[in-house]
């Protein structure tokens, strides 16, 4: 309606109303001190009345309280790299996107109780509960209505006899026990995944590790091809991967070339669906002397300045700001030199541990047996595959499946080397490289 272009508006809200319904679709105004603002409220008020359409008072939220907003205007400063003192940086048309009280709402809209009470209705409709620590596991699809854990027993067994020709009772007793801590614990569907990717990666000539940590100790993950580390030869525990009196989710860490490790991926993606699989964000936060010297950039510090005050905080790893300030006194005396220095310290002590920017996990990748957005939040990521908005801390709270796929560059290059050889002598059995991966030369 600020545009001053009521046929449009009220176009997209009868198509708004054709979607969602009287009951379920409102327009919204504000009084957040900004121009032309009550204007706006009549056009709105003119359109809901037309229309039919009921009203809600609203107020956009962009930092919790009213004293954050020198802190907000800063934080848009620093991702634009502008400064306060530009002309051109990003400034809000009002502070008032603070959160409001109930009192403060009720004293802004007095004269519009009817907007109130939808407001109130809205909230009243809204009830969210996130549960933590179920089990979301996929399921591998079997064939011939056979069960995850029959399908394993059978493909360990097989692998056995690969892998030890002659095996003594002790292999067998020791796959045995295994399987029946994965039934126990309802893993198996986890090792088909785990075997089937690993599967497509020998199939695709992608070199895979031989194995790292306590999952060397699986007789299972042997037999299947995961790993290539004789758990009985070199006398590696399996408690130390899964132990049924310390219930965690198995970890296997694999890895994989860097320059075909996104082959895997897509192959797991396609697989089980794009809605169910998707890689893991992070996110970089300002630490104490990102935060410090951002912030006095944003303030008008030249770089100079900005390197004398990061040199202040004690090069200390993990230290906040307020643990600086105790410790170094020359910050101290930097802080009470000036308002204005009070002032940016104060700013800098609200940014720091914010999110500076989003990146993907080097590994973690998760897969759902329901779509994810059944659960969590998933934005667009690379090459077709999906990125969680929820960090990995948060996605294992959740109960949902992580699993590093790892991009060795050391293994690209032992892959380089193997085709080279291969393609100059014809054999690969011999190179000294190979050799030297292959388990027994490993010092376990």
């Amino acid at each position: 309606m600020r545009e001053e272009n009521p046929e449009e508006a009220e176009q997209a809200a009868g198509r708004f109303l054709q979607i969602f319904g009287h009951d379920n679709f409102y327009v919204s105004i504000q009084r957040i001190s900004i121009a032309d603002e009550e204007k706006g409220n009549e056009a709105i008020s003119q359109l809901a009345r037309d229309l039919e359409i009921k009203i809600v008072a609203t107020n956009p939220v962009y930092y919790l309280n009213e004293s954050d907003a020198l802190a907000h205007e800063v934080l848009l400063a620093i991702g634009n790299g502008d400064k306060l003192a530009d002309e051109t940086h990003t400034v809000l048309e009002s502070d008032q996107f603070y959160l409001k009280s109930r009192t403060q709402m009720a004293e802004l809209f007095h004269d519009r109780p009817d907007a109130l009470e939808n407001t109130l209705h809205i909230a009243a409709q809204c009830n969210l509960e996130i549960p933590f620590h179920r089990s979301l596991l996929p399921k591998y699809p079997t064939e011939d209505g056979a069960t995850a854990e029959e399908m394993l027993e059978a493909i360990c067994f097989q692998g056995l006899k690969k892998r030890v020709p002659e095996p003594s009772i002790q292999y067998e007793e020791r796959l045995r026990y295994e399987l029946d801590i994965i039934t126990k614990m309802k893993f198996s569907d986890y090792f088909l995944i785990v075997w089937d990717f690993m599967k497509f990666a020998k199939d695709h000539q992608i070199l895979t590790g031989p194995g790292r940590g306590s999952a060397a100790g699986s007789m299972v993950a042997y037999v299947l091809s995961i790993t290539d580390v004789d758990p009985i030869e070199h006398s590696l525990l399996f408690e130390r991967f899964l132990n049924p009196e310390r219930v965690s989710m198995p970890d296997i860490d694999i890895d994989f070339p860097d320059n075909r490790r996104e082959e895997v991926i897509a192959y797991v993606a396609k697989k089980y669906g794009e809605l169910h699989v998707a890689q893991i964000i992070t996110f970089g936060t300002l630490a104490a002397k990102a935060a410090l010297r951002d912030t006095g950039r944003v303030f008008g510090l030249n770089s100079k300045e900005q390197e004398a005050v990061s040199k202040m905080i004690p090069g200390r790893l993990g230290i906040t700001l307020p643990e600086a300030f105790k410790e170094s006194k020359r910050l101290r005396e930097f802080v009470n030199e000036s308002d204005l220095n009070q002032k940016l310290f104060q700013t800098a002590l609200l940014l720091e541990g914010l999110p500076r920017h989003a990146s993907t996990h080097a590994a973690g990748v998760v897969i759902s047996d329901q779509a994810l957005t059944e659960h969590i939040p998933i934005q667009g990521g690379h090459d077709g595959i999906h990125l969680t908005q929820y960090p990995m801390d948060l996605l294992e709270e959740l109960g949902l499946l992580k699993m590093d796929f790892l991009g060795l560059r050391n293994l690209t290059l032992i892959d380089n080397i193997l085709n080279n050889i291969k393609k100059g002598t014809g054999k690969s059995s011999t190179c000294p490289i190979f050799r030297w991966m292959t388990p027994r030369r490993w010092p376990f």
